[in-house]
């Protein structure tokens, strides 16, 4: 019954957004009735990408059950993984297009967004702020710290005045490109890393098995019989193909919402939130700034609401940490990796992004000093990250309005 009532709520939303798409395309409206149609278009969206969301969270915690696992580690693992694909697609074809900047940008904006935007706004937004794992704080934060160090030193670079690490461009390093080693690294460093949370996890649950076991064979003795109930291994499908329909949805529908542009014989066609700027005259740079960032994020947004509506908090963290990890380590290696010749040179950057890299290392640590002081991140260190987010995203659209006036 529950499954029918979203697949309804999702279904009508659909309906009612291509019969709008197929209006707009094929009437030639214009004025306030384009404008109310897409709106009507963008409403649609939304929904579909919450309902994808919904299924995809409430679904993650189902599989977590299943396996006997924290919804923390499923967030920070196939939640978060998903939910990563749009900085994944963009970075790589941004690599091979010589893009480098839009490239590291990308992966660079989305975790400033997912740590002080997100993180920061949820922490503010919910009473007593967020309680977070231990986890969290012995490796989750300080590998992202050591990925934002390393990525420094692989591809930064040092003021012309200072020379005492000149010696490390002799290894490739500090020269603003990424090599293929060094993408290499940022993969195995990966691996090692959710191998050594899945282990410590199999720790916990053998643990946790042998306490339940106890219980269980106590509690027989008592009733006569065997309580236990085991969960047929068929019954694991429905969910993983629940998960992948609310990643489905949750990508689609981020896609449709930022949307593409098309100029055929001189008249502007497309869908989604670029086409809406371009037909109303938004800028350019404003719309990279605003809808494009959003837009590769919004998967880790709607999720993470959504996570925390249904209470499922470890769910909605673990996203936003695992997202950011993911992008460092796996889009950013990945991207490195296939980056080459002669598919292409290597990702290679301009001076001007380093800025920013600062900015997300040092976010890192600000969230780490929070969360190894009270194990919890509360509303006041959240509005921190949060107006921190906020002003350095003004402070970047204010240095691109100035270059573009």
């Amino acid at each position: 019954m529950i499954l029918k009532r979203n697949t309804l709520l999702t279904t009508i939303p659909v309906i009612i957004g291509i019969l709008a798409w197929l209006i707009i395309e094929y009437t030639g409206f214009t004025g306030p009735g384009l404008l109310v149609l897409q709106l009507i278009l963008f409403f649609s969206i939304i929904l579909v990408i919450w309902q994808g969301s919904n299924l995809l969270v409430d679904s993650s915690q189902e599989i977590a059950r299943h396996f006997k696992v924290s919804p923390f580690l499923i967030g920070l693992t196939v939640v978060a993984f998903g939910t990563s694909v749009p900085e994944l697609v963009t970075s790589l074809v941004a690599g091979v297009g010589g893009k480098g900047d839009i490239a590291i940008a990308n992966i660079v904006g989305s975790n400033i967004l997912n740590i002080s935007v997100i993180l920061g706004g949820l922490a503010f937004l919910t009473k007593g702020g967020l309680a977070i794992q231990r986890q969290t704080i012995k490796l989750d934060a300080p590998i992202l710290i050591f990925g934002a160090l390393l990525i420094l030193l692989f591809i930064g670079k040092l003021p012309d005045d200072i020379q005492v690490f000149e010696g490390l461009k002799t290894f490739g390093l500090l020269n603003l490109k990424l090599d293929f080693f060094e993408a290499v690294a940022l993969s195995v460093i990966f691996g090692l890393y959710l191998y050594i949370i899945i282990s410590r996890r199999k720790k916990t649950d053998e643990s946790l098995d042998s306490v339940e076991e106890d219980a269980t064979t106590l509690s027989s003795q008592a009733i006569g019989k065997n309580s236990d109930k085991v969960e047929s291994p068929d019954a694991l499908l429905p969910k993983v193909f629940r998960v992948v329909a609310g990643l489905v949805l949750v990508m689609l529908g981020c896609h449709v919402l930022v949307g593409e542009v098309q100029i055929v014989d001189s008249v502007i066609k497309g869908y989604g939130a670029v086409w809406f700027a371009s037909v109303w005259g938004v800028p350019d740079f404003i719309v990279g700034l605003s809808i494009v960032a959003l837009g590769t994020s919004a998967p880790e947004i709607v999720v993470s609401l959504s996570a925390v509506r249904s209470n499922a908090v470890d769910v909605g963290v673990g996203n936003l940490l695992g997202s950011a990890i993911f992008n460092i380590f796996v889009v950013l290696g990945l991207a490195g990796m296939f980056v080459q010749p002669p598919l292409a040179e290597p990702i290679t950057i301009s001076a001007g992004v380093i800025q920013s890299l600062f900015v997300m290392g040092l976010l890192f640590i600000v969230l780490f000093i929070f969360l190894a002081t009270s194990q919890r991140l509360s509303r006041k260190e959240g509005f921190v990250l949060l107006g921190t987010g906020v002003s350095y995203m003004i402070y970047e659209m204010l240095v691109n309005l100035a270059r573009h006036s």
